[in-house]
């Protein structure tokens, strides 16, 4: 396992590739709304404003391997299955895919009569689960039959994510436009005890995610904040990332996503402008600025994936762009560091529950 305690053998990066996320097999080009990669970082699925997505080789110059068309409106939410053979996705239209990625046979369901805004797979590839308005369904992988469904009366308003914990795949995390993030046992029958803990995040959420005992979320009016899981606490105040760093040069009109990186044990984010300018910031106990990139887009900035293996970030947007960064004065081959075990309160919790009497 190697670590590294400079980020010079990553940054800074620029541009090395540049490819355009067009209509069909035709030049005309379409919005990057979602895009995701396979955990081998082997593929690259990214869906478009024409309602297709588009299945690229990571590894071959981001060839196009299959087209997988079906949905009627925007497409929210997708992931891939462990083995990169199939991908789940969700949209506006109600519904559902599951696609085969290599012969792009598709099966779909009607998940709603509104539209679905996340979707996602446990960890055993048993179970996939939706999020519409404020209802979370658990479906079955292989008959895609409706095991149960939760109508969260916790949320107050639509649900936008859903997210089991990277580790710990019994817990299902929920977040949306009230800014509360629900944490739900899937092993509790018990609708009325299954919510085992709430984080109120104060503003929207447009998404979060796990490192360790980290949750890290993002709000819709560029606010970062970050919770300890194993004291159920927020480590710090709520922190307005475009008022404290946001400048005339380099304005931060949005936040995108964070990422954990293993090799430097540090958290990133990810920010960027209207105009197309993407900012890489450090997380400490302040942010602290990596780099400013404004030659790759020219329009919002929907998707951040980091490639560790191969010291490379990719970015994808409303400008129709996939945009390849890296450091190509260093290389390095850093292998992937398991993290710690996931031990929280939220155990005891469980055993509290289970100890009252309930199933």
């Amino acid at each position: 396992l190697i670590y590294f305690d400079r980020m010079e053998a990553f940054f800074p990066v620029k541009l090395v590739s540049t490819t355009i996320h067009t209509f069909g097999m035709l030049d005309d080009p379409c919005y990057i709304l979602h895009a995701c990669t396979d955990p081998s970082f082997s593929l690259i699925a990214a869906a478009g404003s024409n309602q297709s997505i588009k299945i690229y080789n990571y590894k071959d110059n981001l060839a196009i391997t299959n087209e997988l068309k079906g949905h009627g409106e925007r497409i929210n939410d997708a992931c891939f299955f462990a083995n990169g053979t199939k991908l789940i996705s969700c949209s506006d239209d109600g519904l559902a895919f599951m696609w085969d990625i290599k012969s792009g046979d598709r099966f779909s369901w009607r998940v709603s009569g509104n539209e679905v805004n996340s979707i996602c797979i446990n960890k055993e590839e048993t179970i996939i689960v939706t999020a519409s308005e404020t209802d979370i369904i658990f479906w079955d992988v292989q008959t895609r039959k409706m095991i149960r469904k939760f109508e969260m009366v916790q949320h107050t308003q639509d649900i936008k994510v859903v997210r089991f914990h990277p580790t710990n795949t019994n817990y299902l995390f929920s977040g949306g436009d009230d800014g509360l993030i629900a944490v739900t046992d899937i092993t509790i029958a018990d609708e009325d005890d299954c919510v085992i803990q709430t984080y109120n995040n104060d503003q929207s959420l447009t998404t979060f995610g796990f490192y360790n005992e980290i949750m890290w979320c993002l709000s819709g009016t560029e606010e970062l904040s970050i919770y300890d899981l194993s004291t159920e606490t927020r480590l710090g105040p709520l922190l307005n990332v475009r008022e404290k760093y946001s400048t005339p040069e380099h304005p931060i009109d949005y936040l995108i996503s964070c990422y954990f990186h293993q090799g430097l044990q540090k958290l990133f984010l990810f920010s960027g402008s209207f105009s197309g300018e993407l900012q890489i910031w450090a997380i400490g106990t302040e942010m602290s600025l990596v780099q400013y990139l404004p030659s790759g887009h020219s329009d919002v900035i929907r998707t951040v994936l980091w490639d560790e293996s191969n010291n490379t970030i990719l970015s994808a947007g409303e400008d129709s762009r996939i945009c390849l960064w890296r450091n190509t004065s260093i290389s390095q081959n850093n292998a992937n560091i398991p993290s710690p075990n996931y031990v929280s309160k939220l155990e005891e919790k469980k055993k509290t529950i289970k100890s009252n009497g309930n199933p």
